[in-house]
């Protein structure tokens, strides 16, 4: 933060928050490639383990980081945003459990949890680099 402030001539920026998930993305991936080469390929239960705790590490980095970008865009509106994700991260986990155990039985582990990591970093390349170049200009023209 002390590095954005500066950067930014004293102002700090809600964006600056976005910048823990560059660090999460790989974590992420890596975590949910070996939980999937891991049931896929009978692994060891390490390697299980190891996957499941970098995929969890980068959940929290990932939730951490959206969840103080938002209160700091939404300084008025804080429960709101905050019960507005926790609805969007619990339908979410609901619906994955609809379709990923039939496609996990019929492709294997490894195809859908590697396809699952993929849409994730397709989602960030898409909405987090440009949310950290306009997200100023966002504010300031729908801000509530």
């Amino acid at each position: 933060m002390n590095t954005s402030i500066r950067r930014n001539g004293g102002v700090f920026e809600a964006e600056s928050r976005l910048w823990a998930i560059y660090t999460a993305m790989p974590l992420y991936v890596c975590g949910f490639v070996l939980i999937g080469a891991s049931l896929k390929q009978h692994l060891s239960p390490g390697a299980f383990v190891m996957g499941w705790g970098l995929a969890e590490v980068a959940i929290m980095v990932n939730t951490v980081a959206v969840y103080a970008y938002c209160s700091d865009a939404f300084p008025k509106h804080q429960g709101e945003v905050s019960a507005l994700i926790n609805l969007a991260r619990v339908l979410g986990g609901f619906a994955v459990a609809y379709f990923q155990v039939p496609w996990a039985t019929k492709h294997g582990a490894l195809q859908t949890f590697g396809v699952e990591a993929a849409i994730v970093t397709f989602l960030f390349i898409l909405v987090v680099p440009a949310l950290q170049l306009k997200g100023r200009t966002l504010r300031a023209r729908f801000s509530l």
